[in-house]
């Protein structure tokens, strides 16, 4: 085993003479920078000499000196992140807006979505509703009103024409009976036609056959 003797202790280097080893004395005339043995040549191999050589792209930059500005641009900057990191963490839980889940969103359009009916159902459920009813389907006050300004267009001058209400309801119960009646017979005639959708043609034919107008006409 390898220790120190006298004459090694002062450089601190490893002596791997057996007379060193030996004993404290026996070393005494060993010189440290003898040649080792070929044991330790071989357990502990010299190391190559190597020349540490700089590298131009590693050169370590020196620090830049940032001007006032620039310092002012920062810490501005990092106030603006400060702020809008203290707006997102908002302690009050009214303020906090929690995502909806994908299923509560569905069911809220479910909700809002309004019923729709498929094209003619709702029509045939309104002529259901008036063949059974057996009120008036125009307004009372604006038939009136056109029953006076007809009458105005046939007064005499100096003479003005006064209505009683039931006179009125009774022209309103004919004029509704007739209007009624002129448009089943344009219908019947838009179903002759092999058509859905009645037309003035229509009416001008019914209102012919009735003899409502001329053949000259």
């Amino acid at each position: 085993m390898a220790s120190l003797c006298n004459a090694c202790k002062g450089t601190g280097t490893l002596c791997f003479r057996e007379r060193c080893s030996a004993g404290a004395g026996r070393g005494a005339g060993h010189s440290p920078n003898a040649p080792p043995p070929p044991l330790a040549l071989a357990l502990f191999p010299p190391m190559a000499r190597t020349k540490n050589t700089a590298r131009k792209g590693h050169m370590p930059m020196p620090p830049q000196k940032s001007s006032a500005v620039e310092e002012m641009v920062l810490v501005l900057d990092r106030a603006q992140r400060a702020e809008k990191r203290a707006a997102r963490k908002t302690t009050d839980p009214a303020q906090k807006k929690h995502k909806p889940h994908q299923y509560a969103i569905a069911q809220d359009k479910k909700k809002k979505r309004k019923h729709r009916y498929r094209p003619g159902a709702r029509a045939l459920r309104e002529i259901r509703h008036y063949q059974k009813s057996t009120d008036l389907l125009l307004r009372k006050l604006p038939f009136q009103r056109l029953v006076r300004e007809i009458v105005q267009s046939f007064e005499p001058p100096g003479v003005k024409y006064r209505f009683n209400s039931t006179a009125i309801l009774v022209i309103q119960e004919a004029a509704e009976a007739y209007l009624v009646g002129l448009f089943e017979d344009t219908n019947l005639c838009a179903i002759h036609a092999k058509r859905v959708t009645i037309t003035k043609r229509d009416m001008d034919l019914a209102r012919r056959i009735r003899g409502e107008i001329p053949r000259n006409g």
